[in-house]
């Protein structure tokens, strides 16, 4: 949502603020990697996280603007309601570290960005108080998005992966399937479909998934690439397809690993797959049935189930 109205702000030449909070504690209502641009022409778009620390540092972006202010800049906000100088005057006892950065820092940058985005592609945002600088990151390098390092208000280096989506691997093809790839999507979640039944797999699943292939699930651990926000749901026809699949992906570092079905299936799979050995401790990691209860029963209604579930874990 922030980066179109920045390309659009620079084509018009109308100076602005980048906002991004780089770290926080507690309970603050800004979370790292939250952005916020303030324009000349008054328009804001995105948020930092709502309140008084945002009224605040929206107001001081604004005189900055009518001054001419130029550099890049680190504010720490503490959210207690005392009057020290570094208080927001919330009440949520957290703390929040906001970096400012003018227009100009980001005009040389931003065909890039226009470009990376047009190809889908992501990329490494670095910021330190005297510069702003991009590069392409390799396909394959899904590293912490978020790092920031600090030393002093002078001294601190913030680095992003931005178009880096958590991606989530979907095993099956039905109509439960294609209602999570059609929430997930609005979500900004990457989603891969693998189905081993054509007949069983809609049309509309292989063009809405990013990517979807058609496989036997015999052999699935070439197909895996993780990172820290790796989600994998398990959605086959049935009992046999979902032990031979849990089976595989019992053990690797997901960050969210759920099986769709009943509880009187959800115990069989795991009965049997104790009799071969697995440990009670890796089956109590998955989140089976799948979804949140709810007392979801159509399609729709079970991937809201699944996705709040998701979005749980991922907030943790």
């Amino acid at each position: 949502m922030v980066w179109p109205k920045i390309i659009e702000l620079n084509k018009s030449n109308i100076p602005f603020y980048l906002l991004i909070v780089v770290a926080s504690e507690g309970s603050s209502p800004g979370r790292p990697g939250f952005k916020m641009c303030v324009a000349a022409d008054g328009s804001l778009t995105g948020s930092i996280g709502g309140g008084r620390v945002e009224v605040d540092t929206v107001e001081l972006c604004r005189t900055y603007l009518n001054k001419g202010n130029a550099r890049i800049e680190y504010l720490y906000r503490r959210h207690f309601p005392d009057h020290s100088a570094e208080s927001s005057g919330m009440i949520c006892s957290g703390s929040q570290e906001i970096v400012l950065i003018p227009s100009h820092y980001l005009h040389p940058v931003l065909p890039q960005i226009v470009d990376f985005q047009k190809h889908g592609l992501h990329f490494r945002l670095e910021i330190d108080p005297r510069q702003l600088s991009i590069m392409q990151c390799p396909e394959e390098d899904r590293s912490v998005q978020i790092h920031f390092r600090f030393k002093t208000a002078e001294e601190w280096q913030y680095t992003e992966i931005i178009g880096l989506r958590p991606r989530c691997y979907i095993i099956g093809g039905g109509h439960v399937a294609l209602a999570v790839v059609r929430l997930l999507k609005t979500l900004q979640y990457e989603t891969v479909v693998y189905y081993d039944r054509v007949n069983n797999t809609t049309e509309e699943i292989i063009t809405l998934s990013d990517r979807s292939r058609f496989i036997t699930y015999d052999n699935l651990h070439d197909l895996f690439q993780f990172s820290e926000d790796s989600y994998g749901l398990i959605m086959t026809s049935g009992h046999s397809g979902d032990e031979v699949v849990l089976e595989q992906m019992l053990g690797l570092p997901w960050k969210y690993l759920g099986m769709m079905g009943s509880k009187s299936k959800v115990r069989q799979v795991f009965d049997r797959l104790q009799q071969k050995g697995f440990k009670q401790a890796e089956l109590k990691r998955v989140h089976a049935p799948v979804g949140l209860p709810i007392h979801s029963h159509t399609p729709e209604e079970i991937a809201v189930s699944i996705a709040a579930e998701m979005i749980k874990i991922k907030n943790l």
